[in-house]
């Protein structure tokens, strides 16, 4: 009679150790395939190269490696590379004072950001105009995460943003 009951306990000892692991799998990936709100503030400092073109009289203007820094949900700096073209601008001197309409690109490249709380090492690119952003891609340990959102500008160099990100393992 004993050797059956040290039999059973050995049997679901052996069962316990085993789904331990199993159990930490799931539980690993419940925590990383998540949404995870985010919203906060953009500030661009235009510290990059002024590439200027003129084409048909519209206004082009580009600069590379601008200095980015995010606020609130995601916290990171980074560089900043955008293009704005504003289509048959009305001037005051040296500033586009009217516009018919401006198209904004942009790529953002933030290293080692810090999101809802939780510092990532890596890269992370975020793609945008002016009113929608998206993760293009990331790299380490931001490798598989996605993301999109909103942006509003408070003034040229505020712009608040929110939206959600997705981590999937």
């Amino acid at each position: 009679m004993n050797k059956k009951i040290l039999g059973v306990f050995v049997s679901l000892l052996a069962i316990a150790m085993l789904a331990l692991p199993m159990s930490m799998v799931y539980a690993k990936n419940d925590t990383n395939d998540k949404f995870t709100a985010v919203s906060g503030t953009i500030y661009l400092l235009y510290d990059g190269t002024n590439e200027m073109k003129f084409p048909d009289g519209n206004f082009i203007w580009s600069q590379p490696d601008c200095t980015i820094m995010y606020t609130g949900g995601i916290i990171a700096g980074g560089t900043c590379d955008f293009t704005i073209t504003f289509i048959k601008p009305v001037w005051d001197g040296m500033n586009v004072v009217d516009y018919q309409t401006s198209l904004i690109r942009e790529v953002t490249t933030l290293t080692d950001p810090i999101i809802d709380g939780t510092p990532y090492t890596g890269e992370l690119t975020i793609g945008g105009s002016s009113d929608y952003w998206r993760i293009l891609g990331g790299t380490g340990d931001l490798a598989n995460v996605h993301g999109q959102g909103t942006k509003h500008g408070i003034d040229p160099i505020t712009v608040e943003y929110d939206g959600w990100i997705h981590f999937k393992p």
